[in-house]
């Protein structure tokens, strides 16, 4: 074994996104979570090299704001926002291209009018190398 499994466990998480916080009921809370994962209301986190908590990536349109999982109409114009725990190189991708990148930030907008898939993937240096360190689920543009 290269990797003890408590190592990855560790190091490698989903983060999920809920509405409220957790209260306590293991009934209650597992359904909360579920309904996240469900709805795509989550994001993957390389914790090792950093704490990835507090990541955020969100739109706002004319009438709705999304977040991750979420579908928002681009009529009038959509705003994608991420904001990251600390500097990193962060990447847009629509459709599964990046479209944009900002070398060292914290965070990031893009204004669009585009429909498609948009999501973030942050990048930071980690024992001599580039690493993915944050990939979020993606937000719909319809």
């Amino acid at each position: 074994m290269i990797f003890p499994y408590e190592f990855h466990f560790r190091t490698v998480n989903t983060h999920v996104i809920l509405a409220d916080s957790l209260i306590g009921d293991v009934n209650a809370d597992k359904k909360a979570i579920y309904a996240a994962l469900e709805k795509g209301h989550c994001f993957v986190g390389y914790d090792l090299p950093a704490a990835t908590r507090g990541f955020h990536f969100t739109a706002q349109g004319m009438d709705k704001t999304a977040i991750m999982g979420d579908e928002i109409p681009a009529k009038g114009g959509v705003t994608l926002q991420a904001r990251i725990p600390s500097e990193a190189e962060i990447r847009l991708l629509k459709d599964g291209v990046v479209i944009k990148t900002w070398k060292k930030g914290l965070s990031c907008t893009h204004i669009t009018t585009e429909p498609g898939v948009y999501r973030i993937e942050v990048y930071r240096r980690y024992l001599g190398k580039l690493r993915g360190w944050i990939y979020s689920n993606p937000i719909y543009v319809r």
